[in-house]
C-alpha cells in the first residue's frame, strides 16, 4: 500500500527518528490488549517505532486478520500513514477449525507480497496463556484446552503471588515483567526444538509471542 501522508499518529519526541509503525491486532478483547498495552507504555519512550495495539472480537483468526487489514485502509483512506509492519496475535485453540488459521496465514502471505508489507501472524498453541507460562518454565507438553494451560500456570501463579490467575486481572505484564527474559528464551527454546518442518499448528504446546516481543525490545 502506498503512503499518501507523511504525517505520523503521533508526533515524534525531537531528536527521535521513527523508523517503522506497527499495528498489533489481538484476538482477544481483554488479555492480550491489555498485557501488551502495559508492556508498550512502559517502554514507548525508549523505543524509535510507533506501536498501536488493537484489540479484536474474540472471533475467529481470518476476522482478526481482516480486521487488520481494514485498520490498514482506513489509514491510507484517511490520509495518513500506513503502517510498515502488521502483527496479529492469534491463538490455536483446540476443537476450533485448523483450517481458518491456514488460511489467516494464507492471507497474511499475500498481503506481504501484494504490499510490500511485513504482516506476521503470532500463534500460541493452544492460547496466549503459553506465553505467560513461559515466565516460569520451558514446557512443550500438549494441552488439550486452553484450561489444562491455566492450571498449570496456576500453580506457579498462585506460589508467585499468592492467589489465582484470573483472565480479568489487568496486572499481568506488571507481575510478570521481571521475568521477560526468561519467558522469550523459555518460548524461544521449545518453539525450535520441535523437529524440522513442523508447522506452528501442530506445535502444541508453543508459542511466537517471544517473536514479537524481540521486534518491540530488540535490547531486551
Amino acid at each position: 500500500m502506498n503512503r499518501r501522508s507523511n504525517q505520523p499518529l503521533s508526533p515524534p519526541r525531537r531528536g527521535r527518528i521513527v523508523h517503522s509503525r506497527l499495528l498489533i491486532v489481538c484476538e482477544g478483547e481483554k488479555t492480550e490488549p491489555t498485557y501488551f498495552r502495559s508492556l508498550w507504555s512502559e517502554h514507548r519512550n525508549n523505543s524509535n517505532l510507533v506501536a498501536k495495539i488493537k484489540q479484536g472480537s474474540g472471533g475467529s483468526a481470518i476476522e482478526t486478520v481482516d480486521l487488520a487489514i481494514r485498520i490498514q485502509k482506513e489509514a491510507v483512506d484517511s490520509g495518513n500513514d500506513c503502517y510498515d509492519e502488521i502483527w496479529c496475535v492469534i491463538d490455536v485453540e483446540a476443537g476450533f477449525s485448523n483450517s481458518k488459521i491456514a488460511s489467516a496465514l494464507t492471507i497474511a502471505a499475500r498481503e506481504n507480497k501484494k504490499n510490500n508489507l511485513k504482516f506476521q501472524i503470532v500463534l500460541s498453541n493452544p492460547c496466549f496463556e503459553c506465553w505467560y507460562l513461559a515466565h516460569f518454565e520451558p514446557t512443550s507438553r500438549s494441552f488439550n484446552h486452553c484450561d489444562d494451560v491455566q492450571v498449570q500456570l496456576n500453580k506457579h501463579w498462585k506460589k508467585a503471588f499468592g492467589a489465582d490467575y484470573s483472565k480479568n486481572d489487568k496486572d499481568h505484564y506488571e507481575k510478570l515483567k521481571d521475568k521477560l527474559t526468561t519467558a522469550k528464551a523459555n518460548s524461544k527454546i521449545v518453539d525450535e526444538n520441535f523437529p524440522d518442518g513442523t508447522d506452528q499448528i501442530s506445535k502444541n504446546s508453543s508459542t511466537e509471542v517471544y517473536q514479537l516481543i524481540e521486534r518491540l525490545l530488540p535490547s531486551l
